[in-house]
């Protein structure tokens, strides 16, 4: 007996087709709702800020920095006020100062009368000068001195006679003077007239003149401020030197010896102006040493000598 087996094609199972489309739709379906919740959820938190070691109470990792070498200074170097410096001299500059007072003789001497037409003598800016007025009663009242400026400003002092009866007025204009010409009266009041003598015997002795301040015409300085307080700025005024020149100023310091100066430092040069005049600032500290210093200048009229011939500023730095 002869099978046959009839042979007809093998269908494939009904789910093979089925299967990679359901993957496919499972996972669009997926990548849909991811999308979705992230676009509801907005963005993704911040992390929480991670304290720091040391507020955590814990010890810091240490971190390399750059040490500057021995001598020298991370930064800017520290500003030393010239007042507390002590440096040698240059080449030329002493080492030591006299200070003196200016003891060169009146330069005018006037008497109680009628004024004289013309100024009587000539003053210069940042130079000392001096009026010597005789004739007073040693006996009486002090005398005054009003001196009226080319701006209305007056200026008032006030000396006791000698016993020869003068008194004189000493002067160091300073750059904040008016040139031009000054107008000066010196009175001594009248003595109280006794009961018994009429009130008209007496008359007050009066010495009137003038003088004209001009621009100096050889080198002088002069404090604008002879005493400040330490803190404070001081400015010195120069005079007298070549126009458009520049000038060499050192400091010195008279503390323990009222009489000798011990220098200091320099201090910048200072350019004057076409008449020779110009402002030096000095700027001290709080803590300065207070005492006596003063600024000399070179070129200067006179060598060692401070104030007698006006080539040495001196001021007083107060506590």
């Amino acid at each position: 007996m002869v099978y046959r087996i009839a042979s007809r094609p093998r269908r494939p199972p009904r789910f093979s087709r089925r299967i990679p489309d359901t993957r496919r739709r499972l996972a669009a379906i997926a990548i849909g709702v991811a999308l979705f919740v992230a676009g509801c959820a907005g963005p993704a938190p911040t992390p929480p800020a991670t304290a720091s070691p040391e507020a955590a109470g814990e010890t810091p990792t240490p971190v390399a920095t750059a040490t500057p070498p021995p001598g020298q200074q991370d930064g800017p170097p520290a500003v030393v006020s010239p007042l507390k410096r002590r440096d040698a001299p240059p080449g030329g500059v002493d080492a030591q100062l006299a200070f003196v007072g200016p003891t060169a003789g009146c330069d005018v001497s006037d008497a109680p009368g009628p004024p004289e037409p013309g100024p009587d003598f000539e003053a210069q800016v940042a130079h000392w000068f001096c009026i010597d007025f005789f004739g007073f009663d040693p006996e009486q009242a002090s005398v005054e001195f009003v001196l009226t400026a080319p701006d209305g400003t007056e200026l008032v002092r006030t000396a006791l006679p000698t016993e020869g009866g003068s008194a004189s007025f000493r002067f160091q204009p300073t750059l904040a003077y008016p040139k031009g010409v000054y107008q000066y009266v010196v009175a001594q009041p009248a003595p109280v007239a006794p009961q018994s003598s009429p009130a008209d015997t007496t008359q007050p002795s009066v010495a009137t003149g003038t003088f004209q301040l001009v621009a100096a015409t050889t080198p002088g300085s002069v404090a604008m401020t002879p005493s400040l307080p330490r803190g404070g700025a001081v400015q010195i005024g120069l005079a007298g030197f070549p126009a458009g020149s520049a000038v060499e100023t050192f400091v010195y310091e008279a503390i323990t010896d009222p009489n000798s100066g011990s220098y200091l430092t320099a201090l910048p040069r200072v350019t004057v102006d076409g008449i020779g005049e110009a402002l030096l600032t000095i700027q001290t500290a709080p803590d300065d040493p207070p005492g006596r210093y003063a600024v000399v200048t070179r070129p200067a009229t006179s060598d060692r000598w401070c104030l007698s011939e006006s080539i040495c500023a001196v001021f007083e730095v107060t506590p």
